[in-house]
């Protein structure tokens, strides 16, 4: 899409200066800067820049600021609301600073929301807690065929002996009861279908 999105965020003029520079060395297929967000929502979630290409990510819009354009995925805004961009001079260039103070917020998604955020958001609120009393964690690596949820470990639930056991017995448990169309579940490294 090529249009302006609702987004509160500043750029320095410094790192304006840099990302536009950045930009102009890249190859004509280069629409602007991706501002991306992995596992938004979660306590894993993590911002970044990189460059948007051409159709590549036919769902993200456009934020034209200080006539740099931001890319942005219209799911995460919420998570980009105050976003801050700032630049320092060093002696090998320059480094962006990306400070995004809401993008761990558990923000609840609409009912209509896709399954995979409903569920993120589900594992972050309801599973999390439970298994950050033991330094765990587990978040939504996708959604296989409509019915197979591959889930990741962190944290010292990742190599734990006892991982298999909470994943049939407790996280399995609580997302089909909450999600019926979901029948399996699965972790990744250690795949044993629930």
């Amino acid at each position: 899409m090529n249009h302006d999105i609702a987004l509160d965020i500043a750029i320095d003029p410094a790192a304006s200066a840099h990302l536009k520079q950045m930009l102009a060395k890249q190859p004509a297929n280069c629409v602007g800067v991706r501002l991306y967000v992995l596992h938004p929502g979660t306590s894993l979630a993590h911002a970044g820049l990189g460059y948007a290409r051409e159709g590549e990510r036919p769902q993200e819009t456009r934020r034209l600021i200080d006539e740099l354009p931001l890319w942005v995925d219209p799911a995460n805004v919420s998570y980009l609301q105050g976003v801050r961009i700032t630049s320092q001079k060093t002696m090998s260039g320059h480094q962006l600073k990306l400070v995004a103070p809401h993008i761990k917020r558990a923000i609840a998604p609409p009912s209509d929301a896709p399954l995979e955020l409903q569920l993120s958001h589900f594992l972050e609120t309801e599973v999390n807690p439970h298994l950050a009393e033991h330094q765990g964690s587990v978040v939504l690596h996708g959604i296989e065929n409509g019915d197979t949820a591959l889930l990741k470990f962190g944290g010292s639930c990742h190599g734990c002996g006892n991982a298999d056991l909470t994943l049939t017995e407790f996280i399995a448990v609580k997302i089909q009861e909450r999600f019926p169309a979901i029948t399996k579940v699965n972790a990744l490294a250690t795949i044993h279908a629930v």
